[in-house]
């Protein structure tokens, strides 16, 4: 599957919102391109270098190699001439190959992840979805628009994963993980670190 490549310093995750604000012209056209065929792009976070071109300038730009497909679920024109944007975080992929276009959009050749299935939330990890569900209050989180279900543990542990505040780092190696409860168990032992 051949799609363009949206770099940013986050992470997106399986089933989690993310807000977007674009106002590089070749993201816009991009955004655009994808709304009117209906069609996704792809999110990958950057290890390093610039999410924009600085005065043009030709800057090397280092991606991780697993990234997440983004559809786009609301949009809106801002002033001068910039889009606010809501994706929803679809399949994983791996990158297989980048070509960089002449307008210095990144378009990338990804396998597709399997889409990660259901799974009952054990007794263990209710806490966690008792804290989602708070996080869920919150009004930053809840302009989202998020309709999830609280017992299916894969959906709990992603959007925990996107939500709280921890190292980008940290994020990418979650999103990594094949195996959502381990993940789960991963996500355990960080929300322990935080809380200490």
């Amino acid at each position: 599957m051949n799609i363009p490549i949206f770099p940013l310093r986050a992470v997106l995750f399986p089933m989690a919102r993310m807000p977007l604000q674009i106002f590089e012209p070749r993201y816009i056209d991009m955004v655009k391109q994808c709304l009117k065929t209906q069609t996704p792009f792809g999110v990958v976070r950057i290890c390093h270098g610039s999410e924009v071109i600085n005065a043009g300038l030709q800057e090397s730009l280092d991606i991780e190699y697993v990234g997440t497909i983004a559809n786009i679920v609301d949009f809106d024109a801002l002033p001068n001439n910039r889009l606010k944007i809501i994706v929803e975080g679809g399949r994983r992929f791996t990158v297989k190959e980048t070509v960089i276009a002449r307008d210095q959009l990144i378009n990338a050749e990804v396998e597709l992840a399997e889409m990660e299935a259901a799974q009952l939330i054990g007794e263990l990890h209710l806490p966690m979805a008792d804290m989602l569900s708070e996080l869920l209050q919150h009004s930053s989180v809840a302009s989202l628009g998020y309709q999830l279900d609280l017992n299916d543990a894969v959906r709990v542990a992603n959007q925990l994963s996107s939500l709280l505040p921890i190292e980008s780092d940290l994020k990418q190696e979650l999103l990594e993980q094949e195996d959502p409860l381990e993940r789960m168990s991963i996500l355990e032992e960080i929300i322990e670190q935080l809380q200490e």
